[in-house]
This record gives C-alpha cells, sequence and structure tokens, in this order.
C-alpha cells in the first residue's frame, strides 16, 4: 500500500499504451519508459534510483511512422509493444532496460503479448510462444473449448493453467492438460470484471529515499498466516527481552502471545542466565555513594576477565538505590532515605515503585523477592525486625499488600540478604529461642508459610545463602577457614573449603556458573574472581574503568518477565540496538522473513535499523518478490 507519483515527462502528454515499466537486473533499478513519434525527441527512461527522466539515445528501428497498438509487455529485462509500420505491417518493439537499446521481433499473427512459459506470447485465434528465435504455437481452442476469439491470457504459475479473457464469456481459468475451464465470479452483482494483470507482491519502493512520498495505511500483523505457531514461538522464545519489547508493538496479536504466562514462562527457562555487576566510583564521596554507582549485565559465558567488549554500563533508575535481591529477571531495589521498593529490569530498561507497605521499611535485608510458581506471580515480602511483628507480602498481579498470618520463627537480628530458590526465599537470622544461634529463616511463596533450617555449622559465621547445583547453599566462616555447603535431601554435604594459597581472606560471597560449574567468588582483599574447582585456577575479574571497581553481583538476570505491562514505566535511556542476529543464523533469518508477506514487513522495519537495512537490501527484495 505505497505509492509515487513520478514527475512529468519532458516528451508530454503520452497515452497508456506509450508506456513500459520495468526492471533492470544489471543495476538493480526499476524503469519507466515513454515513447513517442510525434515528437523530436522521441523516447526518454525514468530511473527509480536517480529520480529523474533521460533521452534515450539510441535510434528507433522504424524511421518512418509508426503506431503502437498494445501496451508494454515486460519479459527478462526487455520491454516489448506491438506496433504498425506503413499500412498492415505488424512488428514487435524492443528496449532493452539494460543497454538501452531499441531493437525489432517479426510478429506472427496480429494480437496481445503476454508471458508464457517464462517467454515472450502472442494471443490471437491461437497463443504463440518465442523459444530461441522461433515462434510455437502452444495453445489452439477447438470450437468447444472457447466460443469467440481470445482477447487476454495469463499463466498461472503454480500449475500451468491459463486465466483467459475472451468477449462473450469473459474471464475463465483454462486446464491444458484437461480442456476443463471454470467461469471466475464476479466480486458483488453490483460489479463485473473488467481487466487483469499478473502481479507479484514485493518490498519495491522501500528505499527510494526522499523525493518519494509515501502514504503507508496501517494493517493487522498476519505472520502466523505464513509460519506455523510452533515456529513462532521457537524463535520469539530465543529472542533477547529487549527485543522482544520492540516486536509487542508491532501488533496486538503479537503483543498478546508475549505477554501470555506460557510464553513468559518458556522464554525465561530458554534465556541464558545473566549476572549483573554492580560498580562503585572511587571519587564518589560516602554521602553520594548511592547515587555514584551504576552496573553492566553479562552472561555466564562474557565475564569481563580482561576488558569489556560490546557492554555498555546501565544507571540506576533512581538516585540513592541499592540492590536487595533478584528473581526471574526482576531486581528488587531499596531506597532507605525514602523507605521505598522499587522493582527494575536493566535487560528492557524498564521500573516500577510498589506502593508503601502498611508497616514501613527501614532496611534492604529485610525485603525478598521471589516467583510463586502456584499462581504465576511474582511476590515481594518484607518481613519485621523482630518476629513479633507483621510481615507483609505484595502481589504483583493483585496490586496490593497483604499481612502474612504464619507464625514465625523467634530472631532478632537478621545476617544475610534474601535469597530465591525454587519457590522459597530464605534469609540467615540468629538467634532463636531454641538456643540456635544462627538458622535459614525461609518462606514458602505459595503455601505463605515461614519455617526454619538448621546450619551445618550453627556456631560459624554465616553471612549469604546461594545456590549450587540448584540446592540451597551456604558460605560459612571461622577463623582461617572457609567453607561451602549444600543440601541435598534435607542433609548438608561439604563441597567447597578454602586453603591459604587459595583465596586470601576468606570468602564473602559465592555464585556457580551453570554452564561449567566454576565458581563466582567475592573475597575480602581480592576483588571479584572466577575459581575453577575441577583444576583449583582462579582469575580475577578486571573493572569497567580506572575510576570504578567492582562492588557486588546478583545473579539470573535477563528472562522477560517484565514484558507484561505491568511495569508500564519507561526509563529516558534508549534500548540497545537490535541483536536477534546473535541469537539466529543470518541464513534463517533471512529464510523466514522471505516468506513473509510486504505489509507484515513493512512494519518489521520500524523494530530497527539493522532490520530496516536488511529489509530493504537488493538482494533480500530480489529474493522476496522471488
Amino acid at each position: 500500500m505505497r505509492q509515487l507519483i513520478v514527475p512529468d515527462c519532458p516528451l508530454g502528454r503520452f497515452c497508456i499504451g506509450q508506456i513500459g515499466f520495468g526492471f533492470d537486473p544489471i543495476t538493480n533499478d526499476h524503469k519507466i519508459v515513454c515513447v513517442q513519434y510525434e515528437t523530436r525527441e522521441n523516447a526518454c527512461v525514468y530511473s527509480m534510483k536517480m529520480g529523474s527522466w533521460r533521452p534515450i539515445a539510441s535510434p528507433f528501428p522504424i524511421t518512418s511512422y509508426c503506431e503502437v497498438l498494445s501496451s508494454a509487455c515486460y519479459v527478462n529485462g526487455v520491454l516489448h509493444w506491438v506496433v504498425e509500420c506503413f499500412i498492415e505491417r505488424y512488428y514487435i518493439m524492443t528496449f532493452d532496460l539494460c543497454t538501452h537499446e531499441f531493437g525489432m521481433i517479426d510478429l506472427p499473427e496480429l494480437g496481445e503479448l503476454t508471458t508464457i512459459q517464462g517467454c515472450l506470447g502472442v494471443i490471437s485465434s491461437c497463443i504463440w510462444v518465442r523459444r530461441d528465435g522461433y515462434w510455437s504455437v502452444v495453445f489452439k481452442p477447438q470450437t468447444n473449448e472457447v466460443e469467440e476469439v481470445l482477447n487476454e491470457a495469463l499463466e498461472l504459475a503454480s500449475n500451468g493453467d491459463l486465466l483467459l479473457r475472451t468477449f462473450s464469456e469473459g474471464f475463465q481459468v483454462y486446464n491444458m492438460e484437461t480442456g476443463e475451464r471454470s467461469r471466475l465470479m464476479a466480486f458483488n452483482d453490483t460489479c463485473l470484471l473488467l481487466d487483469m494483470h499478473m502481479y507479484v507482491e514485493s518490498l519495491q519502493l522501500f528505499g527510494m529515499g526522499t523525493a518519494c512520498q509515501f502514504v503507508v495505511p496501517l494493517h493487522r500483523f498476519t505472520m502466523s498466516e505464513y509460519l506455523c505457531e510452533e515456529l513462532i514461538v521457537e524463535i520469539f522464545t530465543r529472542l533477547p527481552s529487549k527485543s522482544l519489547i520492540r516486536f509487542r508493538s508491532v501488533s496486538k496479536s503479537l503483543r498478546s502471545r508475549i505477554d501470555s504466562p506460557s510464553f513468559i514462562k518458556l522464554h525465561a527457562s530458554r534465556s541464558p542466565k545473566s549476572i549483573v555487576f554492580t560498580h562503585i566510583v572511587r571519587s564518589a564521596s560516602a554521602k553520594e555513594y548511592g547515587a555514584n554507582t551504576f552496573c553492566t549485565v553479562h552472561t555466564e559465558n562474557q565475564l569481563p576477565s580482561s576488558e569489556y567488549i560490546g557492554i555498555t554500563p546501565v544507571k540506576y533508575p533512581r538516585k540513592h538505590l541499592q540492590l536487595v535481591s533478584s528473581c526471574n529477571g526482576i531486581i528488587c531495589m531499596f531506597q532507605q532515605v525514602e523507605g521505598t521498593i522499587t522493582l527494575w529490569n536493566p535487560s528492557i530498561m524498564r521500573q516500577l515503585t510498589l506502593p508503601d507497605c502498611p508497616r514501613r521499611c527501614v532496611d534492604e535485608p529485610w525485603i525478598g523477592i521471589g516467583f510463586d510458581p502456584i499462581t504465576d506471580d511474582n511476590k515481594i515480602v518484607s518481613i519485621p525486625r523482630v518476629s513479633t511483628e507483621t510481615p507483609f507480602f505484595y502481589s504483583m498481579k493483585t496490586r496490593d499488600w497483604r499481612p502474612i498470618s504464619s507464625p514465625m520463627p523467634s530472631y532478632s537480628k537478621m545476617y544475610s540478604g534474601a535469597f530465591y530458590i525454587n519457590g522459597v526465599l530464605h534469609w540467615v537470622v540468629g538467634p532463636s529461642k531454641d538456643g540456635e544461634l544462627r538458622y535459614i529463616l525461609t518462606f514458602d511463596l505459595s503455601g505463605h508459610v515461614f519455617g526454619m533450617i538448621r546450619l551445618p555449622k550453627p556456631n560459624w559465621e554465616t553471612t549469604h545463602v546461594t545456590t549450587i547445583e540448584g540446592c540451597v547453599a551456604v558460605i560459612s566462616r571461622v577463623i582461617g577457614d572457609t567453607w561451602i555447603w549444600v543440601r541435598r535431601d534435607g542433609y548438608w554435604s561439604l563441597v567447597f573449603k578454602s586453603k591459604t594459597n587459595q583465596v586470601k581472606a576468606g570468602l564473602g560471597y559465592a555464585l556457580e556458573l551453570t554452564y561449567n560449574g566454576n565458581l563466582l567468588l567475592t573475597t575480602f582483599c581480592e576483588d571479584i574472581q572466577v575459581y575453577n574447582r575441577k583444576t583449583g585456577a582462579r582469575s580475577t575479574l578486571v573493572n569497567f574503568n580506572d575510576a570504578s571497581s567492582l562492588f557486588n553481583m546478583y545473579p539470573d538476570i535477563g528472562p522477560a518477565h517484565l514484558v507484561k505491562p505491568i511495569l508500564i514505566h519507561r526509563s529516558a535511556s534508549s534500548f540497545l540496538n537490535y541483536m536477534m542476529s546473535s541469537y539466529l543464523c543470518e541464513e534463517l533469518i533471512v529464510e523466514i522473513f522471505t516468506r513473509l508477506p510486504s505489509k507484515s514487513l513493512l512494519r518489521f522495519r520500524s523494530v530497527s535499523k539493522s532490520l530496516r537495512s536488511c529489509i530493504e537490501n537488493p538482494s533480500f527484495i530480489r529474493m522476496h518478490t522471488s
């Protein structure tokens, strides 16, 4: 649904038969040719690339008076007209769109020009086709087949049948093998079929420059009519979140598919596990600590061991925010001055500030975020400083705070922030009434029930909960030793024991890299390092620049949970460039998009500059047209 009004031809007014339109395969250019005998300059050509008319220097093959009798027919880079020269002498005049030279072909019988079997054809009492410089009859209707002289014919490329038009029988489809014919119906009772032309859907006129004036109406996206549902899901569940956000604007049906809970869960399971690193600017004063931090997001196999290649630093959505915990791509942040909780997805740059909790939050360790797999709901839990007060949880589905009626084990101090594992939040707290100095406080996000887990070394200093091999793990320290324990089937087992020459000054925190089993460790004097559990080798991650230092790390950033319109506030930072080519090979992208309708590709052009460049590429346009 695009149009272009071509500038007036310098030859002046002309009739329809004097105009020809075709494609120059050498220069990848569409051209319009106008021929006239009444003017001094007999012919000129309009180039779509140049946007201007130019005279044709090649002389006409006939110098005497000539009259054009048919519309131009384009076949394989050449335009053809039926012309009358002298008195009742008829020829086919040709014009090569590549060389800009005229020529002549003998006409076997006066009639209309068409294309049959990829060759030039002539329609009269029968249908002639020109192959290798010779004319041959390919169709001659019998008396009982077509009652009157043919007026027009088109070949259906899908099956070789002929679409015929006669003066008395209108339009009909003729099967050349069986001789069967069927008449085409008019659109309704108030109109008649008038004419027919061969048309191939294409993307031409996409990239014609500023000289073209286009009007582009919106169309309903109909990709599902061209690709099966399974293939659509397979493709989109492997795209990054920031690309899915932009695809949501393509159509209502695609937005509905991307926002569905089943799609979000499948996308989350297929998204590469990522880690967010917090960086602090060294020159920042204590007063400006929260305002001078930024973060970078890395996939597990893209850690900054030597430099930050292709990584863009991301500023926090607000000043003085502190990272609390994360779950399914959502980071929970706390603003201590105002006591507000903000949810943030750095992958798609969206945020949501929650309403105030009925019991004011005073510190970030008391807040946790997790996912309820029963109700498909992300929940934020705020527990009190002492177990005698009422805890609350916030539901992203219902968008309100609710009290938790489950009794809580006793504690008076918290030693770690919340950590989410398999539908349960975990904190290290203590002491309990039973004499436990420290233990793990749990909260089931589905049953809304608190519980407690004994630590393997209750008398040791345990300040972090993490996950290793898909299970709950803790880091315990005592003078001279740092151990990592994993809980399987209700029992603790030792999986890591540091030595003096391995980790200096003890471990602070640990994350397991799921793709190779290595540990990502924070230490008190050696920054953040990667530890190979098999070989014992370790490497230190580098700082983003000389003015900043790596400060902390958080797991599991990247899935599309904030694609849903729950978080409607978009930060001022723009989306990153479209990176679908990083997730799908170039050949598959081309195969998919060359099979989509033009109106759908028109809307995909708005997704990114790189996709627009791909769709407007001449080679892509030719492949899509074919």
